[in-house]
């Protein structure tokens, strides 16, 4: 196939099975979306051009495609065929008898059911997936206990009218080409019947006679075929033209031919990445490193992130960590989790840097170093639930989550653990303490520290990164870090939860008396604090408050390969534990339900095989829905309690009889037992007790959160001064009407306090302080400056000249000063920042009794004299 210059779609099909094609290792896995299959698949059957692929030779092996691998799988897909990485077990193609409606731009409904969706997409928006009550009335359809767990084969698309199994029409055409025996293949396909009979209970095909259906329905597929036989004849058939790219003639010597092929690959996978489904920044980076690195290293890494990480972010944070350990200066962004391409092409183009990277990476994703563990598997291990040794931690899908959507968070943990070894044991109280306070932290920084503006976590990271990188474990992970945090508000002010003698706290909400004209908001930035109204606006929504506080029922229920299916997050909906339909499009229904109803207090975290056997009936029947008395029809209450004893049957880790139906449900939805008593008839006059309910739940999801992992532990001062912490009262200010100290320290000056004159030798000196920037500057790295100024004299300060001191004065030399960093307002934090500078004044250039009597003058100006701290 040497240079081929056009390709049969049978011919592309078989690249996979023959390996006459191959993927070169920058190419990622499969990423397109079922509508991206679905419509590639309706432009080939009506003969549109998709394009040409980009293919590499690679000698006896044949060809490496480095363009087109995406259009290439959905080929093998629709062929029922082998792809490059096994796809075709886990996505399904079928085409639907019928035509599109008018305003369908199509003219082939094309449908793809992947493992995530086994029943498929929507059918006019196929970029959308199904309802609820869609998925709830196809899981009776397919009538399986848990979609997630059973073959793929069991399913076909719901939302749609006759679907049939593409690869059925092609294989007939390239192997016989016979209609008749096409039909009676059909036939026989295990869901023929099923769906049949759907298609026929359908309103447009009820007047058909049944001695005619055979024909009409024989019409529809003949269409198709011959649709097929047009675009897969040899001579007139859909082609798909290739480009060569020769790498070998940019190779000047065999001895760098490896690694200038890899760089060529490199270059073009960047260029054709312009068009197309393109790659992230990241995902570009990690295919630019896979150019360099080994099939062996390749593995390593994608192994070692199965417990974690997406490979791509994963490099991105590794690459950041890597730069910590080197001994050269860091470059100025080497906080920053965005890497552009090109900067990251510069960065490795070096073979030493590349291999050391490469060194790096395996060491971190195969070294057990930490608690017998890699690096990885304990970042994880920290963070991950488990109800016997860490039954605060987090569910899967928030820490993966904050894994694959919070580089910083993640670079700041993992920087922690492998820089400054933290470690986390929950076998004594403060061990447990400080465990919790980490993830306390972690979830903060995750959900609230993106700023006002929700951009993303980089200003955080700077904020905190003098904390991160000079605290020990216990004074990091406190409220030191957090009063770093909310400089600038990158971290948003959250209150107590718990009120006191001094504070209202979030528990205040449920004490509120509940009115139509009640507005909870309002009320509570008046009594708690305007500064906490985006806390709680957002606190009220973030659905990841409720996979928190369900998350011993959620991580006992579902198996970890069930949250890593291609197109999904989540092997759950997201249920309305009362239900949506009742206020939906609905007058007269008070502003304060409608304000509170699509917050978490009213939903749940609820697998598909549960909620399968729910509807839109009262919060009391679906949470104690085997009570007799509840069903007016015996033979319906029979039938909910076989559904269950079914639910049971597969389940005995979670439930073992009927009998704990109503309590599990409780605790599995974490509501408190009134909602199982709520069994309105009609929310427009019943509002008031389905409203207090959501109130209260949200409440409780947001107690959860703060109780467990010990947040108001976390809650240091809301406003920072180092007026305060220094006693400002203590310090003489500078005057206004003292000119001579007004002329020294003129008003554009920073400076903010300046101490009573001591004299040295002859000299007479001042200390001082200001702040390099305003607006909590002192806060920030090298935030604060400490100097000694000389007020007369003039052998003190001069006899100091040298290239490494930094002067105020550079022509007559009467200051001296340094640049400290003052981490909070902490006890020890202040302490540490005298210390530092003590010792700084014993660095200088004079003599022992020199620097102690400096030393001596400023410890009494601070400890004795003024009593700051002792």
């Amino acid at each position: 196939m040497l240079n081929k210059p056009i390709y049969t779609l049978q011919e592309v099909a078989d690249w996979a099975e023959t390996n006459q094609v191959s993927l070169p290792t920058v190419q990622r896995g499969f990423v397109w979306r079922p509508n991206q299959i679905e419509n590639l698949w309706d432009s080939l059957l009506r003969g549109y051009p998709v394009g040409a692929f980009v293919l590499a030779n690679n000698g006896a092996l044949g060809c490496e495609i480095l363009d087109g691998q995406q259009r290439a799988t959905a080929i093998c897909l629709g062929f029922s065929k082998d792809t490059f990485r096994d796809s075709q077990d886990h996505i399904k193609v079928f085409i639907d008898l019928e035509k599109p409606g008018a305003e369908d731009n199509r003219k082939f409904i094309f449908r793809v059911i992947t493992r995530s969706h086994p029943w498929g997409y929507r059918k006019s928006e196929n970029n959308k997936t199904l309802t609820s009550d869609n998925i709830r009335k196809a899981m009776d359809l397919y009538d399986t206990t848990d979609p997630l767990i059973t073959d793929l084969s069991h399913f076909f698309p719901f939302d749609a009218d006759f679907p049939l199994p593409f690869h059925f029409f092609i294989n007939e055409v390239l192997n016989y080409g016979d209609l008749d025996q096409l039909y009676t293949k059909l036939k026989t396909w295990e869901h023929w019947n099923k769906i049949l009979n759907n298609w026929k209970s359908k309103t447009a095909n009820a007047d058909i006679k049944e001695e005619d259906i055979e024909a009409v329905i024989k019409q529809k597929i003949e269409v198709i075929f011959k649709a097929v036989f047009e675009m897969l004849d040899d001579e007139t058939g859909q082609r798909i033209p290739a480009l060569y790219m020769e790498l070998n003639k940019f190779n000047k010597d065999e001895e760098n031919q490896k690694e200038e092929t890899a760089d060529e690959i490199e270059n073009l996978f960047v260029r054709l990445n312009s068009g197309g489904t393109q790659l992230s920044g990241e995902e570009l980076n990690y295919s630019i490193l896979k150019a360099h690195l080994s099939r062996e290293t390749q593995d390593i890494i994608e192994n070692a992130c199965k417990v974690l990480f997406r490979p791509s972010r994963f490099i991105t944070v590794a690459y950041r960590l890597f730069q910590q350990t080197q001994k050269s200066d860091q470059q100025s962004d080497a906080l920053s989790m965005r890497i552009k391409p090109k900067q990251f092409q510069r960065s490795i183009a070096k073979q030493e840097q590349v291999q050391d990277f490469e060194k790096f990476l395996i060491e971190i994703s195969t070294d057990k170093l930490y608690n017998k563990k890699t690096l990885l598997e304990y970042t994880k291990e920290v963070l991950a639930y488990d109800d016997k040794n860490n039954s605060f931690g987090l569910p899967f899908v928030i820490y993966s989550k904050i894994a694959n959507g919070a580089p910083e968070v993640m670079f700041l943990l993992m920087f922690r653990i492998l820089i400054k070894k933290d470690t986390f044991s929950n076998i004594t109280v403060p061990e447990i303490e400080l465990h919790k306070k980490a993830l306390g932290i972690i979830t903060l920084f995750y959900w609230f520290g993106k700023g006002e503006n929700y951009k993303d976590h980089s200003k955080l990271l700077n904020n905190i990164w003098a904390a991160a990188s000079r605290l020990n474990s216990q004074r990091f992970w406190s409220s030191e870090t957090i009063e770093r945090a909310h400089i600038n508000k990158a971290l948003l002010p959250f209150p107590l939860y718990f009120s006191n003698s001094n504070n209202l706290g979030i528990d205040t909400i449920v004490k509120y008396k509940i009115t139509d004209t009640t507005n909870i908001m309002d009320k509570f930035a008046s009594e708690v604090g305007q500064e906490y109204r985006p806390f709680l606006q957002k606190i009220i929504k973030d659905s990841d408050l409720i996979l928190f506080a369900q998350r011993n029922f959620l991580e006992n229920y579902f198996k970890q390969v069930q949250y890593r299916l291609e197109d999904t997050s989540v092997p759950f909906d997201w249920d309305h534990i009362s239900p949506n339909n009742w206020i939906k499009n609905r007058n007269n229904i008070p502003k304060i339900l409608k304000d509170w109803y699509q917050s978490n207090g009213n939903f749940r975290a609820w697998p598909y095989a549960l909620n399968r056997m729910d509807s839109d009936n009262s919060p009391g029947h679906k949470l104690k829905p085997l009570i007799a008395k509840n069903y007016n029809n015996p033979e319906h209450f029979n039938a909910k309690k076989e559904k269950w004893e079914t639910f049971i049957n597969s389940n005995m880790h979670l439930i073992s009889n009927t009998d704990e139906v109503n309590t599990k449900l409780l605790q599995w939805s974490f509501c408190d037992p009134k909602w199982g008593n709520c069994n309105i008839s009609d929310i427009k006059k019943e509002w008031k007790p389905v409203t207090e309910l959501i109130v209260k739940r949200n409440c409780s999801i947001i107690e959860e959160w703060y109780t467990e992992l010990l947040i108001e532990n976390l809650k240091g001062q809301s406003q920072f001064s180092f007026h305060d912490i220094l006693l400002k009262s203590k310090w003489n200010l500078i005057p206004i009407n003292n000119d001579e100290i007004d002329e020294t320290f003129n008003s554009d000056s920073l400076v903010t306090w300046i101490s009573n004159p001591f004299q040295i030798r002859n000299a007479k000196l001042r200390f001082y302080f200001y702040y390099f920037n305003q607006d909590f500057a002192c806060f920030q790295e090298n935030g604060l400056r400490f100097g000694i100024y000389e007020k007369q004299g003039d052998d003190f300060i001069i006899h100091m000249k040298d290239s490494k001191t930094e002067y105020m004065d550079a022509v007559n030399f009467t200051w001296i000063e340094k640049a400290f960093t003052l981490i909070s307002s902490n006890k020890e934090a202040i302490n540490s920042l005298i210390n530092e500078v003590l010792l700084w004044l014993n660095q200088l250039n004079y003599s022992d009794i020199e620097k102690e009597l400096l030393c001596n003058n400023l410890n009494e100006m601070i400890q004795k004299k003024y009593r700051i701290y002792s």
